[in-house]
């Protein structure tokens, strides 16, 4: 069974919501933007309304596994409020990390279609130059 967490904090200057659903062998996460502090009112209004038409981005497990050291619980939790304190916490990191790679394919791919365009634009132009010639 999938467990799902959904964490709002405040990043100035907006709320941000961020959903995380842990997986066997992947984590998904999305991100949405409430912007002023949400009510609760709002928060089951997004939820109800709002929570299905998330786009979850795909991240891997794999450096997140367990070294093999078992950590007290107190020790688990210290280790956690550092690493939120300095990193923004780890629900942030994979969002950011899993953001990145989408934003990565996606340059890619414009990439190739301004390409695409541009060779679509020089052809027009000379078939354009070639009628002007024959006396259209």
């Amino acid at each position: 069974m999938d467990r799902m967490e959904f964490t709002i904090f405040f990043e100035n200057p907006f709320w941000v919501g961020i959903c995380i659903r842990y997986g066997e062998d992947s984590i998904l996460s999305a991100r949405h933007v409430f912007g002023p502090e949400p009510s609760n009112g709002e928060i089951i209004h997004f939820y109800l309304n709002y929570f299905d038409s998330m786009k979850f981005i795909e991240y891997t497990t794999d450096k997140y596994q367990s070294n093999g050291k078992n950590l007290s619980y107190k020790k688990s939790l210290q280790k956690g409020k550092r690493e939120q304190l300095e990193k923004g916490g780890r629900s942030m990191e994979i969002f950011n990390n899993a953001l990145s790679a989408s934003l990565a394919g996606r340059r890619i791919n414009t990439g190739k279609e301004k390409g695409r365009s541009l060779e679509e634009k020089f052809r027009n132009k000379q078939i354009k130059k070639k009628e002007k010639r024959r006396g259209h």
